[in-house]
């Protein structure tokens, strides 16, 4: 015959055993998702590698360095000092012919 204890065993065996299973699959599930979140990262980040490379590739033809833009500044600067060089000795030339031409 089958005593209150050995019953009280079966059940409190088999609500172990299923609180295991389940325990298993939830851990097993997790496992899963887990891996399947580093690969989505993964991916994600040879992405932004990719654009990332993409973006050095093409900063020079977008910015431009510091020294360069200074360079070109200069020679502007130069070359604006040049013309208006040139434009002063035109005007004296010109004042000087107005004012030769109304002497004579």
């Amino acid at each position: 015959m089958i005593e209150v204890k050995d019953i009280v065993l079966i059940v409190f065996g088999t609500f172990l055993t299923a609180g295991l299973a389940v325990i298993g699959w939830l851990l097993v599930d997790m496992k899963a998702g887990i891996k399947e979140r580093l690969k989505e990262n993964a991916d994600a980040i040879k992405e932004t590698q990719k654009d990332l490379a993409s973006f050095k590739a093409g900063l020079p033809y977008t910015y431009v360095l510091r020294d360069d833009f200074l360079r070109a500044i200069s020679s502007l600067d130069k070359k604006i000092d040049n013309v208006a060089g040139d434009i002063s000795k035109i005007a004296l030339n010109i004042t000087k012919l107005i004012s030769d031409g109304e002497k004579t």
